[in-house]
Formats: C-alpha cells, sequence, structure tokens
C-alpha cells in the first residue's frame, strides 16, 4: 500500500522537511510504501501550478492520504484532500499514523515477550524441570 504525505511546506523553515522525513520514517517502519513530496526540488522555473500537478499526479497513483499538522491553512493540502476525497482515497491524520505505529510496537513488544517465555519454558521442560 502506497501513501501519500500531504502537509504544508510554504512559509515553513526547511520547507517543512522535518515533518515530512519523520511521517515517512513512521510509515515505513508500518510497511507502508511512501510518497514524499519534500523528495522533489522544483527550482525556481516551477511555478505553485506545475508542483501541484505532480504532486496530484503522484497522488492519484496512491492509495492513502497522511495529512501533516496545518494542511489546511495551506492551498496546497486543500487541493490534495479535494482531489483525495473526490477520488475516494482513505485520509488519515499524522495522529493517526503515530496512534497505529505506537500499536504496532506494543504488539511486537508482546510477542518478543511470549517469544522468550516460550524458549525459557521450553528449556526448562528439556531439563526436566517444570
Amino acid at each position: 500500500m502506497k501513501i501519500f504525505i500531504s502537509g504544508p511546506m510554504a512559509n515553513k523553515e526547511d520547507n517543512n522537511i522535518l515533518a515530512f522525513n519523520s511521517m515517512e520514517d513512521c510509515l515505513k517502519r508500518m510497511g507502508f510504501d511512501v510518497y514524499n513530496p519534500a523528495w522533489n526540488f522544483y527550482g525556481q522555473d516551477w511555478d505553485r501550478q506545475a508542483m501541484l500537478a505532480v504532486d496530484i499526479m503522484a497522488l492519484s497513483h496512491c492509495d492513502g492520504m497522511v495529512q501533516l499538522e496545518g494542511w489546511r491553512l495551506a492551498s496546497g493540502c486543500m487541493a490534495e484532500y479535494a482531489f483525495a476525497n473526490a477520488c475516494g482515497i482513505p485520509l488519515y491524520s499524522e495522529k493517526d499514523m503515530y496512534d497505529m505505529l505506537q500499536q504496532k510496537k506494543s504488539m511486537e513488544d508482546a510477542q518478543e515477550k511470549s517469544r522468550k517465555r516460550f524458549f525459557i519454558d521450553k528449556r526448562r521442560n528439556k531439563n526436566g524441570k517444570c
């Protein structure tokens, strides 16, 4: 499943790249493929319309979209939202994804503890101790 990251860039320090890259890392740890618009370097020859067209084209090939904090205040994010909504692409908040990652970590920790207990119990039984 491929997830598009939508978030404000204009007028943000370093184009908000830290928030985009942090979400990309979170999504990859959960096993998703990611499209991160912060990867793109458009340069001065690109206008907003051309940049948004590239992002919308990428979004059209994704299975879901995560919206970073502040997306409602960015016109590009609002356009991405409208496109995703019109196409039935599922939308997730930044908090949703971090909560899902935390749940995944908790489940993995519980599985690891269970695995360790299994091997300890198996060794005890092997030694004739219960």
